[in-house]
């Protein structure tokens, strides 16, 4: 009897083999972890916002350097005999700048540049004058003679802020340490962020966009690009222990820069002033209304109402302990202007965007019924 017997496979085909298997096998997990990931996370889509440049890669930032370099500005001021270094923007034709009002003004000192220059990336220098100030929101509108610049004067679009998408790529264009014209590139971090002022004593920027782009000492007033090369923003402070980039800066709005222009085109006057409509307010939370028996669970509770609200009529009801501190019990107000209130910050922003001069319209809510109440703001500069 004859036994046959398998000779043994030799060792390149055996590691052969087994590297095919692993293969067959590493191909099936990847395609049954492809499936799962497919069928648990949909493709993300944009549904608000400016979903063009929101875009993953909208921002070729060789191309936006090219095409706005020459709307952006160095501007060197003199201040109390020093030296103040910033950054602006050309804003339109006729020879408008946009800058932070704190590098062309020592609030310290309360004292206003006596000369300020402004460099282009083509070489020009210029006067320029200060002709109006908007201290609350920490800008300045300077003027030029746009035929002082050689081959005349680019100007960069305004955007609509609220129309700016968390996570778009940006692109600013300052001075850092006094390196002129140099582009940083980061991304929109938050929209409608409320700061706490650096020049103004318990005041607040109503709008400002948070961005992780590097902004340093030089910055303060250049523009903000969104991946259209509109100007989203004003860089106008860091949040840093260390004084100097940490990721975490702050831009006042297009929308905020834009009402100021139109201020000052429409009246002339130096001083930008803002409707105050007599309102303390603090944001309504679902604990709050639970606790409170409030008919929204979003908006602003009016704590305390003086001068236009008072005579409007805006209430404030009793005062409760909530959470360990006494909270007033006032109107929520859910809409000023036409613009729905979900909150304090919404409040303050919506009243910055007021006409000072002109009566509105705001709703609050009274045993659960929308009541709108007629009130007129006092103007002020700060």
């Amino acid at each position: 009897m004859t036994r046959t017997r398998l000779a043994a496979p030799s060792l390149p085909v055996f590691i052969l083999a087994a590297a095919v298997v692993a293969l067959l096998a590493f191909g099936i997990t990847r395609w049954v972890t492809d499936r799962a990931a497919a069928d648990t996370l949909p493709q993300l889509t944009i549904t608000e916002g400016d979903t063009a440049a929101a875009a993953p890669g909208a921002l070729d930032a060789s191309k936006l350097f090219a095409a706005r370099v020459d709307t952006s500005v160095s501007i060197e001021s003199t201040i109390d005999g020093q030296p103040m270094n910033g950054s602006g923007v050309v804003v339109d034709t006729h020879g408008t700048i946009v800058t932070a009002s704190h590098v062309v003004k020592d609030y310290e000192k309360a004292l206003e540049a006596t000369t300020i220059v402004v460099r282009f990336h083509k070489g020009d220098e210029v006067l320029a004058q200060l002709v109006a100030i908007d201290q609350m929101n920490d800008l300045a509108i300077l003027k030029f003679d746009p035929t002082e610049v050689s081959g005349g004067v680019v100007a960069a679009p305004l955007a609509d802020s609220d129309e700016v998408v968390v996570g778009s790529e940006i692109m600013s264009i300052g001075a850092p340490f006094g390196y002129e014209f140099t582009p940083t590139v980061g991304h929109v971090s938050a929209t409608h962020r409320v700061l706490d002022s650096r020049i103004n004593a318990n005041s607040k920027i109503p709008d400002a966009i948070q961005h992780d782009g590097p902004v340093n000492t030089g910055n303060s007033g250049g523009p903000v690009y969104n991946a259209r090369g509109q100007v989203i923003g004003i860089n106008q402070q860091i949040a840093s222990p260390a004084k100097v980039n940490s990721g975490v800066s702050f831009a006042v709005s297009s929308n905020l820069i834009v009402r100021a222009i139109k201020q000052y085109r429409a009246t002339g006057e130096r001083d930008i002033r803002y409707a105050d409509l007599g309102i303390v307010a603090r944001d309504i939370t679902p604990q709050l209304a639970k606790q409170g028996n409030l008919a929204v669970s979003k908006g602003a509770l009016v704590q305390l109402a003086t001068g236009p609200a008072q005579d409007a009529g805006v209430g404030t009801g009793r005062a409760i302990d909530h959470l360990g501190t006494t909270v007033t019990l006032g109107d929520p107000i859910v809409e000023v202007g036409g613009q729905a209130i979900s909150s304090a910050d919404d409040l303050a922003r919506a009243q910055t965007l007021l006409d000072p001069s002109a009566a509105t319209t705001i709703v609050v809510l009274r045993g659960g019924k929308r009541v709108e109440l007629a009130i007129t703001p006092v103007a002020r500069a700060l």
